[in-house]
């Protein structure tokens, strides 16, 4: 569950018959989601057996328990960055949720993502910038609550 409290919307694009996954613990990504009824990798059609061949340490896993694992490998904290990082990010992709509130905060978000709903996220406090990972769907006053309790000195409420 990510930070913001819902769960990974990534979720709703498996079937409903795969509640399993093939992936290596303590690597990103998820190398297949198990088919319930065949055991086999849905979109390779390999048994753990054969998708070992690739992947020697794979390991069938609860699907839904791995995207949370996944989340929260790519999350991260707030850092501060420099004005220039924040304009590069800005215009590199097309931002996604880009708003700026009362003239001394804005925010945005990369629109591709680093791993199940987890992606860049990028905000301005007064002259101050800050670079997190974390949950795609999260609204301005939650970054902007997650960059004040790291940084409270950062221009927001104590």
């Amino acid at each position: 569950m990510s930070v913001t409290g819902r769960a990974d919307e990534g979720r709703n694009m498996k079937p409903s018959n795969m509640k399993e996954c093939f992936y290596t613990p303590g690597r990103p990504g998820i190398i297949d989601v198990v088919n319930d009824d065949t055991k086999r990798g849905h979109y390779g059609g390999k048994t753990l057996e054969e998708t070992r061949a690739e992947h020697p340490d794979a390991v069938v896993g609860d699907f839904d328990q791995v995207v949370d694992d996944q989340a929260n490998y790519w999350r991260r904290a707030p850092v501060e960055i420099t004005e220039e990082q924040f304009n590069e990010m800005l215009n590199c992709l097309p931002p996604v949720g880009w708003v700026g509130i009362g003239g001394d905060f804005e925010s945005f978000k990369m629109c591709e993502l680093d791993a199940a709903n987890i992606t860049g996220i990028y905000c301005r406090l007064g002259s101050r910038y800050f670079e997190l990972h974390d949950d795609r769907y999260m609204r301005p006053n939650e970054i902007r609550a997650l960059v004040d309790a790291a940084f409270p000195t950062s221009g927001g409420p104590s």
